[in-house]
C-alpha cells in the first residue's frame, strides 16, 4: 500500500499524507483503488491487440499453432477476471469488497506473468531473427501499461515491471553473446526508466488529491463562513423586519391618539356634567337619577374600550397567529377609527358577511392592516374634491383555492399604474406634504405574506383605488 513507502519520505506532501488518519487514509485508497480500475480497461484491450499483432506478424500461427492458442486462451481468461473486477470495483466504489480489488491487483501480476513468459519463449524459439523487433512491442506494451493501469499505486508498478522484464533481461544475459547483453542491457534499461516514472506518476497523483483536499478544505471554510454570516444577516432582517411593523404601529398609533383625545375630551365634558348632577342631588338629599348614572356608565365604557384599542395597537406582537373572526376584526376596527375621529369626514361602507368568516392571521397584525388600508383610503379622499366621499370594505366567502378576499375601496384621487410596485417600496409614499411616513404599505405585505396572503391594487386616477387582500382561511375546531 502507499504508505508503506511513504514512511521514508520528508516532504510535506508525504508527511500530510503519514498523518492522515485511518478513515481518511481508507477513502483515498479506494479512490485510488477506483482510478487504477479505470485505467486497466485501457491496459487490457492495449496487450490484446499487441497480442494480436505479434501473432499476424510472425511465423507463431503457422509454427507453433498449440502454443498459441494456450497463449491466446490464458491471456482471455487473465483480462476477463481483470475486468469482472474492474467493474465490481468501480461500480462499487469505496464500498467494494476486498476480493474485487484484490482480483484486480492478481489479475495485473498474472499478465506480467503470462507476458514474460511468452517473452521468455519467443527468445528460445527464435534467439536471432526478429528479437529486437518483439523487444520494441513489449516496451511499448508496458509503457502503455504503466501509464495507463498503474501510475497511482508504486509498489503495484514495480512489482509488475520486475515479473516482466526481469526473467527475460536474465536470459539475455545469461547467454553473454555481445547481443544477448545488448538485448539485456536494453531490457533493463527500460526497466530502470519505467521505475523511475512510476515513482513520479506516484508523486503526481497523491499530490494532485493532496492539492484537492486543501481546496476542498478551503471551499468547505468559505461555505461555512457565508452560511454564518448569511444566518446573522437572516435574523438581522427578521429583527428590523419586526421592528419595523412596531414602529409602524407606533406612527399610527400616534395619529389615533390625537382624534381619541378629542373623543376623551368630549366624554369628560359629559362626565363633569353628570358628576354635577350627580353632586347636586346628593346635597338636596335625592339618590342620583338613572340618567346620570346611564352616562356614567357609558363614559366608563368608551373611555375603557379606546385604551385596550389604543394599548393593543402600540404593544410589540407576541400573539401567535391563529383562526381570527374577519368580520368581528373589521368592525372593531371601523369602531376604532371612527372613536377616533379618523373617519369622520367619509362615509365608510362594509359589505359583510352575516355569519363569522375565520381566517389564519393575528388579531393584533390583522388590524394594523386595516388601520392602514382604510387610513391610506381617509388620506386620498381628504386630497380629493368630491362632495361625497366614501370607503368601502367588502369581503367575500371563500373561494375555490380557500383564500378568503377582503377589498378596501375608495373614490379617492387614485394612484398612477406606473407607481403600483413602488408604493410597497419602504419610504415611498404619493402623499403630499409630511402625512405619509412611506412605511404603511410595504408593513402591510410583509404581516399578509407572513400569514400565507397577499395583495394587490388597482388604480385610476381621479376615480379611485382598490385594494384586494387574499388571506387563507381557517376552520373553527
Amino acid at each position: 500500500i502507499p504508505c508503506a513507502d511513504v514512511t521514508i519520505r520528508t516532504s510535506p506532501f508525504h508527511q500530510w499524507l503519514r498523518g492522515l488518519p485511518p478513515e481518511r487514509l481508507a477513502v483515498y485508497e479506494a479512490r485510488r483503488d477506483q482510478d487504477l480500475a479505470g485505467r486497466a480497461v485501457s491496459g487490457v484491450i492495449t496487450y490484446e491487440l499487441l497480442l494480436v499483432g505479434i501473432f499476424v506478424m510472425t511465423p507463431y500461427l503457422s509454427e507453433h499453432r498449440a502454443m498459441v492458442l494456450c497463449f491466446v486462451g490464458l491471456t482471455s481468461l487473465i483480462g476477463a477476471v481483470r475486468l469482472i473486477g474492474i467493474r465490481s470495483v468501480q461500480k462499487a466504489g469505496p464500498d467494494a469488497p476486498e476480493r474485487c480489488v484484490l482480483a484486480c491487483r492478481l489479475g495485473a501480476y498474472a499478465a506480467a506473468a503470462a507476458w514474460s513468459a511468452f517473452v521468455c519463449v519467443t527468445l528460445r524459439l527464435y534467439p536471432w531473427q526478429w528479437t529486437m523487433w518483439l523487444t520494441l512491442f513489449c516496451t511499448a506494451g508496458l509503457a502503455a501499461g504503466a501509464s495507463s493501469t498503474l501510475s497511482s499505486d508504486r509498489s503495484l508498478a514495480r512489482r509488475y515491471l520486475s515479473i516482466l522484464l526481469a526473467p527475460a533481461g536474465l536470459m539475455f544475459l545469461s547467454d553473454m553473446t555481445s547481443q544477448s547483453v545488448t538485448m539485456g542491457l536494453i531490457f533493463f534499461t527500460n526497466l530502470a526508466f519505467l521505475w523511475t516514472q512510476t515513482g513520479q506518476q506516484y508523486d503526481w497523483y497523491w499530490q494532485r488529491l493532496h492539492e484537492g483536499e486543501l481546496l476542498l478544505e478551503k471551499s468547505i471554510e468559505v461555505q461555512n463562513v457565508h452560511a454564518f454570516h448569511a444566518k446573522q444577516l437572516e435574523q438581522e432582517l427578521e429583527s428590523l423586519k419586526a421592528h419595523l411593523q412596531h414602529v409602524d404601529r407606533l406612527a399610527t398609533l400616534g395619529t389615533l391618539a390625537g382624534g381619541v383625545g378629542h373623543e376623551l375630551n368630549n366624554m369628560t365634558t359629559v362626565l363633569m356634567a353628570a358628576t354635577r348632577s350627580i353632586a347636586a342631588d346628593a346635597v338636596a338629599g335625592r339618590a342620583a337619577s338613572e340618567k346620570d348614572l346611564d352616562r356614567l356608565r357609558r363614559v366608563e365604557s368608551h373611555v375603557g374600550l379606546h385604551a385596550r384599542q389604543l394599548l393593543s395597537l402600540g404593544r410589540p406582537e407576541s400573539e401567535e397567529p391563529g383562526a381570527i373572526d374577519l368580520i368581528q376584526v373589521v368592525r372593531d376596527t371601523v369602531d376604532m377609527l371612527q372613536a377616533a375621529r379618523r373617519t369622520r369626514s367619509v362615509a365608510v361602507e362594509l359589505e359583510l358577511p352575516s355569519t363569522p368568516l375565520f381566517v389564519h392571521a393575528s388579531k393584533t397584525r390583522l388590524e394594523q392592516v386595516l388601520v392602514n388600508l382604510i387610513g391610506n383610503a381617509v388620506d386620498a379622499l381628504d386630497e380629493s374634491k368630491r362632495a361625497m366621499r366614501r370607503v368601502s370594505v367588502r369581503v367575500e366567502c371563500p373561494g375555490a383555492d380557500g383564500k378568503v378576499r377582503m377589498a378596501v375601496e375608495d373614490n379617492g384621487v387614485g394612484i398612477a399604474q406606473d407607481q403600483f410596485e413602488r408604493i410597497f417600496q419602504p419610504y415611498v409614499t404619493t402623499k403630499s406634504g409630511t402625512r405619509g411616513t412611506g412605511l404603511g404599505l410595504p408593513v402591510v405585505r410583509q404581516i399578509l405574506s407572513g400569514f400565507g396572503g397577499s395583495i394587490a391594487v388597482s388604480s385610476e386616477l381621479g376615480v379611485g383605488t382598490t385594494f384586494l387582500v387574499s388571506l387563507p382561511g381557517a376552520a373553527v375546531q
